[in-house]
């Protein structure tokens, strides 16, 4: 019994930590784009998203961000890139699962809540 309690909590410690990692991995990647959109570009970027889609199996991070340009037109920056099964928490796992091919779960809610707390 005391095992199975010290595996439980080891296991919930576990999955946090990789949510944090996850979280935090998505941050310094939207900082990054950040920066780079404003160096390419002499702008500063007005939002962001980010998604997960499916396709064959294989899971990709999608990483959007949106600005104008000096005449005012909006203009939308995509950075994909491919995530191994491993490093995604177990809830977004199940529900990217459940995804038909290029369908996308939408996280920006969720990404900006990480954010602010």
């Amino acid at each position: 019994m005391v095992f199975l309690a010290a595996s439980l909590i080891a296991g919930v410690i576990v999955a946090t930590g990789l949510l944090a990692i996850f979280w935090r991995d998505i941050q310094s990647n939207f900082l990054r784009m950040f920066e780079k959109v404003k160096q390419m570009f002499s702008c500063e970027v007005e939002g962001g998203r980010i998604s997960l889609t499916q396709r064959q199996g294989q899971v990709t991070k999608v990483l959007k961000t949106y600005h104008r340009d000096q005449a005012g037109i909006w203009h939308e920056t995509i950075a994909r890139k491919n995530v191994a099964e491993n490093e995604i928490p177990e809830e977004y796992r199940q529900r990217v699962q459940h995804l038909k091919d290029m369908e996308e779960l939408d996280m920006t809610e969720e990404m900006q809540m990480q954010l602010s707390a």
